[in-house]
C-alpha cells in the first residue's frame, strides 16, 4: 500500500515542479524558501495510512504560551493541524491510504508546506526544514 503514495507522490511532484527523495517531498517557495514534508505510514484497524509532516522548529524553545497559542491556531487551519512530532512542533495530515485523492494530498501538502514555512519564518525566525 505504501508503494501507492509514493507513486502518487511522485506524480504529484513531478506535475508541481517539486522533488521527491526517501520519503521527503521538498516544496519551493516564495522568496528562495523552502519547505520539507516527510512521511510514514502506519497500520490502525486494518487499514493503512500516511502521515505527513512537516518540522516548524524545537518545542524545547516555546514557553506554554506560545504552545497555547499553536493549538489555538488549529480551529483556523484548512488542511492538517499543528502537533508536537519527534520533540518538534510541526504541521501534520493523515491520508488513509486506500481513499488518498492525488488532488486532495497535492492541496494539502501545498497548505502544510506554506503553513509551516509561515510559522518557522514568525516564530524561529529560519529556513532550516
Amino acid at each position: 500500500m505504501l508503494e501507492t503514495i509514493i507513486q502518487t507522490l511522485q506524480n504529484i511532484c513531478q506535475a508541481a515542479g517539486w522533488s521527491y527523495s526517501e520519503g521527503r517531498v521538498s516544496i519551493p517557495l516564495d522568496g528562495a524558501r523552502s519547505q520539507k514534508i516527510a512521511l510514514d505510514s502506519f497500520d490502525e484497524d486494518g487499514e493503512t495510512y500516511v502521515r505527513f509532516y512537516s518540522v516548524i522548529g524545537p518545542v524545547k524553545s516555546l514557553n506554554n504560551n506560545r504552545l497555547t497559542a499553536a493549538l489555538r491556531l488549529n480551529a483556523r487551519m484548512r488542511f492538517g493541524a499543528l502537533a508536537i512530532h519527534d520533540d518538534k512542533l510541526a504541521v501534520v495530515d493523515t491520508f488513509l491510504i486506500r481513499e488518498a485523492d492525488a488532488s486532495e494530498v497535492q492541496q494539502s501538502l501545498a497548505y502544510m508546506a506554506m503553513t509551516a514555512d509561515r510559522y518557522e519564518q514568525a516564530i524561529f525566525h529560519t529556513d532550516e526544514n
